[in-house]
């Protein structure tokens, strides 16, 4: 509780005098929930919501955060920084998500008086790539194509052959590249 006295006094000494009282209010309530859409998904675009704080018009915004390894309060790792949101109420993230891992969203509420609420985080959600690396497209328009040079040398010199490769997975990256022989070649 403050109060503000305000004295007003004329060329003459006549005085008027006003007290007025005002409450500043700096506490703000976090969000009750925050939801991460599951418990897990293959998807780098993820979306989290969250429960209004309450009707208290001393919010002024909210921010947001990604961490993986824990909520908040956990130990984690911070995957995006904090970022001002405004007054929405849920936020797309473009996560640069890791097969295997778990990441949680966290919010917190920040009031017009510049206090911040506890952090809400989420129960977690699984990143998990299920789907294979893709075929891309190379010069020919197919994933794999030899350059059409063959070097067939004398007898003590290995027969070669050059091949290119074109795949791409979104997910989580190609990662090894095998190579079978089949059949016997003829020399």
């Amino acid at each position: 509780n403050y109060q503000l006295t305000f004295n007003v006094t004329d060329l003459v000494n006549n005085l008027n005098s006003t007290t007025m009282g005002y409450i500043v209010d700096t506490t703000v309530t976090p969000p009750t929930f925050v939801n991460d859409e599951g418990a897990f998904t293959s998807n780098k675009l993820m979306n989290a919501t969250w429960s209004i704080a309450t009707a208290e018009s001393n919010v002024s915004y909210y921010e947001v955060m990604v961490s993986e390894g824990g909520p908040y309060a956990d130990t984690h790792v911070v995957v995006i920084d904090w970022m001002n949101v405004g007054l929405n109420t849920s936020y797309n993230f473009t996560v640069p998500a890791l097969h295997g891992r778990v990441y949680y969203f966290n919010v917190r509420a920040y009031a017009n008086s510049g206090s911040v609420s506890s952090v809400v985080s989420s129960d977690g959600i699984l990143f998990w790539d299920n789907t294979p690396p893709s075929c891309g497209t190379n010069n020919d328009g197919s994933c794999i194509y030899d350059d059409g040079v063959y070097s067939n040398g004398n007898s003590s010199t290995n027969t070669s052959l050059q091949l290119y490769f074109n795949f791409t997975d979104n997910e989580s990256s190609v990662d090894v590249y095998e190579i079978a022989k089949i059949g016997r070649a003829h020399v």
